[in-house]
């Protein structure tokens, strides 16, 4: 697999690995035994591109993933903080122009944003 992110939960509880391969942000649950052979409990929808680097929220029931085949970030909410099952993105948000998407678009995987980090001091705004 291509894996080019990988997050845990604030608490530990989960981890997602971003992978090119199914399209999708794979979720773990960290309470057993992780091996390369363990199978994911969760995913993020599979209609995101490329899904790069990734956060959650610091409550664990957001998590936030860069699109690098899209001008995109996909915002997912768990409303319990339970991440099992297929998780459809809450909103999609427009985070490059098409100019700048454009100018790094060399192949389908490439062109959008590669990494996405939060700034927390003003408290969450992204409910």
């Amino acid at each position: 697999m291509c894996r080019t992110g990988l997050r845990r939960t604030p608490d530990g509880r989960w981890l997602a690995i971003s992978d090119h391969f199914t399209n999708s942000a794979l979720i773990y649950d960290c309470r057993g035994r992780l091996t390369p052979r363990t199978a994911p409990v969760g995913r993020s929808d599979r209609n995101g591109n490329y899904p790069h680097g990734l956060r959650f929220s610091p409550d664990g029931r957001y998590a936030f993933v860069a699109d690098a085949g899209a001008p995109a970030l996909h915002v997912f909410r768990s409303d319990t903080g339970q991440w099992l099952g297929d998780h459809a993105p809450l909103r999609s948000v427009k985070v490059l122009s098409d100019e700048v998407f454009q100018r790094g678009r060399a192949n389908a995987a490439e062109g959008g944003p590669k990494g996405v980090d939060l700034d927390t001091t003003a408290g969450p705004s992204w409910s």
